[in-house]
């Protein structure tokens, strides 16, 4: 079987500096130890972070969304990881190319990079194959080295490379955050990518779970929501992975919640709130909003979870660095006078 999850950030972010993800890995903790693994199964992760002993960044945020490497050492959950989305170039090329060699180093192959934007392997006699890509406009002070929103011609170019594996699996960093639906912009997209032949598409970035769809016969998940990732918004810890039978082709999935170590559990359906499971969630694959409109409800739940982390940082104040807290409201308040 293989196993695809969504985002995994392994790191401590801009609001938990000294007791996120991160920390919890400094401290020997595994993030990973809630999910069994069985001997023949294959997992597949977005690596949402940097992992590396180096950053080029001078500011307080130079220990922000990165780990040391030695710090994902003993994770052996996820066998590829995809290292295409808007975190990884965080502290610059070099400390990119830190992280996909501790990756590797550490024992997982990765895909999404500009010199690797695929990965094939051998799994229960079927070769697979997995493209990786961002389609998100990302604003970086360095430039990408992972593949960034490629132009349908190159992605077309890649496709023929690969277009004789049992398996064509498309895993996108693409949407909106927050939102439990796609945009029409990206259903066109994913039907076309099925067109042109894939046979699974598998995406993330919005943090929270939307619905999947079942277009010419192949599966089409648009957001499986975090896997690992240091969010208190009670929407962004229901996530999903799914389940890919190569012998028979069946798709399945089962739902997660992230726990408050930030690490994930396996749950049952009864579990999920009737409004973030599957059974819902596709029901509003039917909407084709305008931009405006779309932008309207993307604003709507950005406001939920600004909230809900608000609350947050004040209920852990007395855990954070102050003087990192005091750069952060410094940070904030300076961005708002510009405004």
């Amino acid at each position: 079987m293989i196993i695809f999850s969504g985002d995994i950030n392994l790191t401590d972010n801009a609001f938990d500096v000294g007791y996120g993800v991160g920390s919890r890995l400094s401290q020997g903790l595994d993030p990973f130890l809630g999910i069994k693994k069985n001997r023949n199964d294959c997992w597949v992760g977005n690596f949402e972070g940097v992992a590396s002993d180096t950053t080029q960044l001078t500011t307080y945020l130079k220990n922000c969304f990165r780990v040391k490497e030695e710090s994902i050492s003993n994770l052996g959950l996820i066998d590829y990881y995809g290292v295409a989305n808007n975190h990884v170039m965080e502290h610059g090329p070099i400390a990119y190319q830190n992280t996909i060699r501790a990756l590797r180093r550490y024992g997982s192959e990765i895909f999404g990079s500009l010199s690797q934007k695929y990965i094939k392997f051998e799994h229960d006699g079927k070769s697979v194959c997995i493209l990786g890509f961002s389609q998100r406009y990302d604003h970086h002070a360095f430039e990408p080295q992972y593949w960034n929103h490629p132009e349908y011609i190159d992605i077309v170019k890649e496709y023929m490379q690969i277009k004789d594996c049992d398996y064509k699996i498309a895993y996108l960093h693409w949407g909106t955050e927050f939102i439990p639906y796609p945009s029409a912009e990206q259903k066109l997209f994913a039907h076309w990518l099925i067109d042109i032949g894939f046979d699974l598409i598998i995406g993330m970035h919005p943090h929270v779970l939307q619905g999947y769809e079942i277009y010419k016969g192949k599966y089409i998940f648009y957001s499986l929501g975090n896997f690992v990732f240091n969010m208190t918004w009670e929407r962004a810890r229901y996530g999903a992975i799914v389940s890919l039978n190569v012998i028979t082709g069946t798709v399945g999935y089962d739902y997660i919640y992230i726990n408050n170590k930030y690490f994930p559990e396996i749950i049952v359906e009864e579990q999920v709130p009737s409004n973030m499971r599957f059974t819902f969630l596709n029901t509003l694959l039917h909407k084709n909003d305008n931009i405006e409109e779309y932008c309207q409800t993307f604003q709507k739940y950005l406001n939920q979870y600004r909230r809900a982390t608000r609350s947050d940082i004040i209920r852990n104040l007395y855990r954070s660095d102050i003087a990192f807290t005091f750069s952060i409201f410094k940070d904030f308040v300076s961005r708002k006078i510009k405004k």
